[in-house]
């Protein structure tokens, strides 16, 4: 597939490029609520049988291949569970994938180009309009009817889910915006995924207990540059994604990192024109004047970040839960006794409530959507809902257990891991994962498989503790309001220039370019560029999101 980079200076003008896209339906500009149910229709449906078909057809699908798996495939058509849903289904599927660590660049081009794939796997948050949006250029379809005649599966997992996903899988208009999203299992729902890993070996060494406040955060800081770490807080840049999803250091002070949440008064707010923001970047620039983080921050991966966290130049970092084995493992063989598990969200006071933990919600964040010019629009759907099939969904979580990848064993019944996912010599247990679970098809989350990932891991088991200790996410907007689509469009455009500028801003106050005493006309210059009406799109979303 050959894409047009040269010619795609920014998103925006794929409204433009997409004019003359085919099957392009409209979808009113108004709001009138249609409920999950609605949307469904038809429940006893008759369910679909496999094979999905007996003639030739390829689906194409554009997604992201993790880093363990990119080392031993090409693409994930090498992927030994991949090749098992081919022969089941009775479809030959190919990839296309996004370059490690794209910024979204791929993505754009790939939609300016015109040249799609059959399902793309993309929330369309940067899309102008959202999914929406991109139904009424003629990008993807409206897949409503579809999922009605032919999704059986979904329809029956989101029905008994109602309770939590009844808002979350619909948009205000009625259009199934996340069709092919995860559908959380019990054991992970609630769970909080994401925080900042602490080096508990040091902490033992220096007779320190686990941070909690940013007082006892600093004295740790402290005492791990007396022992010769010179930047003890290795954060990543603040533009990556865990990092600013996370709302460390700024929810101490309740607000998130970026973004519109819920103030005190129950008010929809935008977090970087708060005094708290201010209040949080003058802490980080303290910590930077002293150090604590070092000055290539602005520059560094997350995944530099890990690796110098792992090799001993720092001794905080930010990770999620899942990461825990790994993390230790490979800092394992680098440092003797080496040891890392979650620290508590840092706050102002022991007993205070952090607002803003990074939870689990009921639905992932990445639906999978059907491109306007696949040419098997019900082979497609029949796919996706095949993957939340109970069957499809073992093997999906729990990969081959065939004799040349001997994931799991049965055991009294039940499948079990097995030390070749578990204690493998060659791989660790993240990159075992990567290699030999289908993680981006695992849709259909399953109680017994991750307890299984995380229950014999006291690292996971404690992260998780500690990550939950006083910790809710009350503050925090649903990733799933839905303005209208020229709602949509203005608050794309609007927060497109306020997040490039507040995220310049956001740096030069940390490493001190720009003295807080421009605050002022920073707030100036959000307010101009359209933060009160963007404000306002957000707030009428979120009212009637509440209300579905």
């Amino acid at each position: 597939m050959k894409l047009r980079l040269k010619s795609l200076l920014y998103i925006l003008p794929i409204i433009t490029i997409l004019g003359a896209c085919a099957q392009k339906e409209t979808i009113e500009d108004t709001i009138q609520y249609t409920s999950l149910k609605e949307v469904l229709g038809a429940y006893n449906l008759e369910k679909n049988t496999l094979p999905i078909t007996t003639d030739d057809v390829t689906l194409t699908i554009y997604t992201f291949i993790h880093s363990g798996a990119a080392q031993v495939y090409k693409d994930l058509s090498e992927h030994p569970v991949i090749k098992i849903m081919e022969e089941e289904t009775g479809i030959n599927l190919e990839f296309i994938h996004p370059p490690q660590n794209d910024d979204g660049t791929f993505f754009n081009a790939m939609i300016a180009s015109q040249e799609l794939p059959d399902i793309i796997i993309n929330d369309f948050s940067s899309y102008p309009g959202g999914t929406e949006g991109a139904i009424n250029d003629g990008v993807i379809i409206n897949p409503n009817d579809l999922i009605a005649q032919y999704a059986t599966n979904f329809k029956e997992l989101a029905i008994q889910n109602l309770d939590r996903v009844g808002r979350d899988l619909v948009s205000d208009s009625g259009t199934m915006i996340n069709f092919g999203n995860i559908i959380e299992c019990d054991y992970l729902y609630g769970r909080i995924h994401t925080g900042l890993y602490v080096r508990d070996d040091l902490l033992d060494k220096y007779g320190l207990d686990m941070p909690i406040t940013i007082e006892d955060y600093e004295t740790v800081f402290k005492v791990m540059q007396n022992d010769g770490i010179a930047h003890p807080l290795g954060i990543p840049t603040i533009t990556d994604y865990i990092f600013k999803t996370t709302n460390l250091f700024a929810s101490a002070f309740d607000v998130p990192s970026d973004g519109f949440y819920i103030n005190k008064n129950n008010k929809v707010a935008y977090s970087r024109i708060q005094p708290e923001y201010k209040e949080y970047l003058m802490l980080m620039n303290k910590w930077y004047e002293k150090r604590y983080i070092s000055p290539n921050f602005i520059s560094t991966s997350r995944d530099i970040a890990q690796k110098t966290f792992q090799a001993g130049h720092s001794g905080f970092m930010v990770g999620g839960c899942w990461e825990a084995p790994t993390i230790n493992a490979i800092g394992g063989t680098i440092i003797d006794d080496f040891y890392a598990i979650g620290a508590p969200y840092p706050r102002q006071e022991e007993d205070d409530t952090v607002k803003f933990g990074e939870i689990l919600g009921a639905i992932g964040f990445s639906g999978m959507q059907i491109s306007s010019t696949c040419e098997n629009p019900v082979e497609a759907v029949k796919f996706i809902d095949y993957l939340y099939n109970i069957d499809t969904a073992n093997l999906a979580e729990w990969g081959p257990g065939t004799e040349e990848f001997p994931t799991f064993e049965i055991v009294d019944g039940k499948r079990v891991q097995t030390e070749f996912m578990t204690n493998n010599p060659s791989v660790d247990y993240g990159t075992a994962q990567e290699r030999y679970k289908a993680i981006n098809f695992a849709i259909r989350r399953l109680d017994e498989y991750q307890e299984q990932q995380y229950a014999p891991y006291p690292d996971k088991i404690e992260t998780w503790k500690n990550w939950a200790y006083n910790t809710v996410n009350d503050g925090e907007l649903s990733p799933f309001i839905t303005p209208s689509i020229s709602e949509a469009r203005d608050l794309n455009r609007i927060m497109t220039n306020i997040t490039t500028y507040t995220d310049e801003m956001t740096l030069k106050f940390i490493v001190g370019d720009t003295s807080f005493d421009e605050w002022d006309a920073y707030i100036t210059q959000i307010e101009a560029l359209g933060i009160e009406k963007a404000t306002k799109i957000t707030s009428e979303a979120y009212a009637r999101y509440l209300n579905r």
